[in-house]
C-alpha cells in the first residue's frame, strides 16, 4: 500500500492498491445490483470503491438503491466513499432545510420511499426518519465532496479548463505537495477542490480539452453522454452513461489504474 494519502478536508486515508469507481446511479437498483454482483468478488482488502455521485432521483427504484448502498456499505467498512452529487446534495437540502425548490427532482424518491417503506406522507422529519432507522448513516458517514489520491481524483461533476483557471489551478501540485506535507497548520489557502466545490457539483464541460496542470487522471460522473459507452482519454474520464436518464442507460463501473470498465447486464 503506497505512502500517499486521500484528503476528504480533514480526513486521511491511505491510499489503496485499486480504485474501483461507478457513474450516476440514480435509483436504478436492478442495474446497481447487477454492476455489484459483478465486481464484489474482484475487491480485495487494499481496493477502494467509489460513488461518482447521484444516488437517487430520476429512476424507479429509490428504497431499493438506498438498501443495496447500504449493505454494500456495511459488508466493506472502510473501503467504500461516496462523492456528493447534485441530486444528492437536493436531497439533503430537502431534509435539512425543508425547501421544495427541488422538489420536482425529487418527487420521484420520495413517492418511492413512501410507498415500499409505509410511510404517512413526504414530509422531511418523516423520510428523514425512515432514513436513518433503515441505516442510511452508513452512507452518510462515507459521503465526501471529492476522492483523491496521489493519482487520481474522483468528482461528480467534471473539471472545466476556465473554471480550473479561475480558482488558481496553475499552482495545482505546488498547493498540493505544501499543503499535503502539513495539512493541520498549513497557512496557505484551501487546496484547488475545496474552494471549487460546488462547481463540482453542477457543471458541465467540453469533454475534449484537458486540464494541463493537473496530471492526476480525472474521473467524474454527471455528464451523461448520448450513447452507453464511457469516455476514455490518456488523462481523464467520463462514466455517466445514461442510467436512469434512459431506458437503455448503462451503469458503468472504472476500474483504475487498469482503466478497464464492467457494465450493467
Amino acid at each position: 500500500m503506497s505512502n500517499g494519502v486521500i484528503h476528504y478536508g480533514s480526513r486521511t486515508i491511505y491510499n489503496p492498491e485499486r480504485v474501483f469507481l461507478l457513474g450516476d446511479v440514480h435509483n436504478e437498483a436492478d442495474k446497481l445490483a447487477s454492476v455489484l454482483d459483478q465486481i464484489t468478488p474482484q475487491i480485495r482488502d487494499t481496493d477502494h470503491v467509489v460513488f461518482c455521485g447521484d444516488l437517487v432521483d430520476r429512476g424507479p427504484d429509490a428504497a431499493a438503491t438506498i438498501e443495496i448502498l447500504i449493505a454494500f456499505a456495511r459488508s466493506k467498512p472502510d473501503q467504500v466513499f461516496f462523492v456528493e452529487g447534485n441530486h444528492d446534495w437536493m436531497l439533503r437540502n430537502y431534509l435539512s432545510t425543508g425547501s421544495t425548490h427541488w422538489l420536482s427532482y425529487l418527487k420521484s424518491t420520495l413517492d418511492d420511499l413512501k410507498s415500499k417503506w409505509n410511510l404517512p406522507d413526504t414530509l422531511p422529519d418523516t423520510i428523514a426518519g425512515a432514513l436513518i432507522a433503515k441505516g442510511f448513516k452508513e452512507v452518510i458517514s462515507r459521503t465526501v465532496p471529492y476522492y483523491e489520491t496521489d493519482r487520481l481524483i474522483a468528482t461528480h461533476a467534471p473539471f472545466d479548463y476556465t473554471t480550473v483557471a479561475m480558482y488558481g489551478g496553475r499552482d495545482y501540485e505546488e498547493d498540493y505537495n505544501e499543503w499535503l506535507a502539513d495539512p493541520v497548520n498549513n497557512p496557505k489557502p484551501a487546496p484547488l477542490l475545496d474552494k471549487m466545490l460546488q462547481e463540482l457539483k453542477w457543471q458541465f464541460s467540453d469533454e475534449n480539452r484537458d486540464i494541463p496542470w493537473i496530471k492526476k487522471f480525472l474521473v467524474c460522473g454527471h455528464q451523461a453522454a448520448h450513447h452507453n459507452s464511457p469516455r476514455l482519454t490518456k488523462y481523464r474520464a467520463f462514466i455517466d452513461t445514461g442510467c436512469g436518464l434512459r431506458p437503455k442507460g448503462k451503469l458503468t463501473c472504472l476500474e483504475y489504474p487498469s482503466k478497464k470498465y464492467i457494465q450493467s447486464v
